[in-house]
C-alpha cells in the first residue's frame, strides 16, 4: 500500500490582497533550501495560506518581510505622494509618482520609473499604501517611548514596536541595534511630526540592524535637516520635506501630501 504523505498547515497574518504569493513562494524555497519537498501558497481574503509536506521544516516569516510584501507595487518606488514631488538635482532609487500633483523634472529616477500624474499604477500603489499606513499606525506597541514629545538624539533602541504618543525630534544620532539578528524588525510610530537636526540628526544602524527592517510612521509631517542620514522606509502622513543634501536608505512615502526635496537628497533603496 503506498504512503499517503502528510501535510501542515499554518495561515500567515492577514495583510493587503496585494501582497505576493510568489514573493513568499521564492523567500521559503529559498530559506529552506530544499527541492524535496512540496510547499503550497494561496490567497484566501488577504491570508496567505502554506501547506507543506511532513518533514520539511518551515522558517519563521521576518516581520520586515511581511511589512514590505504587503506594499505590493508600493514598494517599487523609491518617492510616492498624494500631492507634488519637487526638488533640484535629486536622486531616486526606484520608481517615482504622484496621484495628484506634479513632478519636478529636475527630481531623476534610477533603476525605475517616473509615472506620469495620477498614472494607474500610482493609482494602485497609493490605495496600497493608505492600507498599510492604516494598519502600521494602530499595531500595539512594545514599548512606550513617551506619552508626549520624545528626542531620538543619543539613544539606542532595539527591535520592537516602539511609540511616541507627541512630536518626534533628533537631535543627535540614534543608534538602532540589532542585537546581532539579521531579521531584527523596527516599526517607530510617532503621533505628531517628527525632525531631525541638521548634520547631526542621524539614524545609525549596528550589529546587525539593516534598513529594509526599519519602518517610521508619522502622523504629521517630516522634516529633515541639511545633511541628514536616516535609515528605513518612511511613512509621513503630512508632507515630507528634506534639507539639502539629506540621503536616506529606505523608501519615502507621503500619504496625503507632498514631497519636497532639498537640493541634492539621495534615496537610496533599503537593504
Amino acid at each position: 500500500m503506498a504512503t499517503i504523505p502528510i501535510y501542515h498547515t499554518t495561515i500567515v497574518p492577514p495583510v493587503t490582497e496585494a501582497m505576493s504569493t510568489e514573493y513568499f513562494e521564492n523567500f521559503l524555497n529559498t530559506t529552506m533550501n530544499s527541492t524535496s519537498g512540496e510547499l503550497i501558497t494561496i490567497m484566501n481574503h488577504g491570508k496567505l495560506v502554506l501547506t507543506w509536506r511532513e518533514g520539511i521544516t518551515l522558517p519563521p516569516i521576518p516581520q520586515g518581510t511581511l511589512l514590505t510584501a504587503s506594499l505590493g507595487i508600493a514598494a517599487d518606488f523609491g518617492a510616492l505622494a498624494d500631492a507634488a514631488i519637487t526638488g533640484t538635482g535629486d536622486i531616486i532609487d526606484g520608481d517615482v509618482g504622484s496621484e495628484t500633483g506634479a513632478i519636478a523634472a529636475t527630481v531623476t529616477s534610477t533603476g525605475g520609473t517616473i509615472y506620469p500624474t495620477g498614472d494607474p499604477v500610482v493609482l494602485d500603489a497609493m490605495s496600497i499604501l493608505e492600507t498599510v499606513y492604516d494598519d502600521v499606525k494602530t499595531r500595539p506597541y512594545d514599548v512606550l517611548l513617551s506619552p508626549g514629545a520624545y528626542d531620538f538624539g543619543g539613544k539606542t533602541l532595539t527591535a520592537g514596536i516602539q511609540k511616541v504618543v507627541g512630536i518626534g525630534s533628533m537631535t543627535t544620532p540614534l543608534t538602532l541595534d540589532g542585537q546581532d539578528d539579521p531579521d531584527a524588525f523596527f516599526l517607530i510610530q510617532i503621533g505628531g511630526a517628527l525632525n531631525t537636526t541638521a548634520t547631526v540628526g542621524n539614524v545609525i544602524l549596528t550589529r546587525g540592524a539593516q534598513s529594509k527592517n526599519v519602518f517610521w510612521v508619522v502622523e504629521g509631517a517630516i522634516t529633515t535637516g541639511a545633511s541628514s542620514h536616516i535609515e528605513g522606509t518612511l511613512f509621513a502622513r503630512d508632507a515630507f520635506t528634506s534639507g539639502a543634501s539629506t540621503t536616506i536608505n529606505g523608501r519615502l512615502y507621503s500619504v496625503f501630501a507632498a514631497i519636497t526635496l532639498g537640493a541634492i537628497t539621495t534615496v537610496t533603496a533599503p537593504s
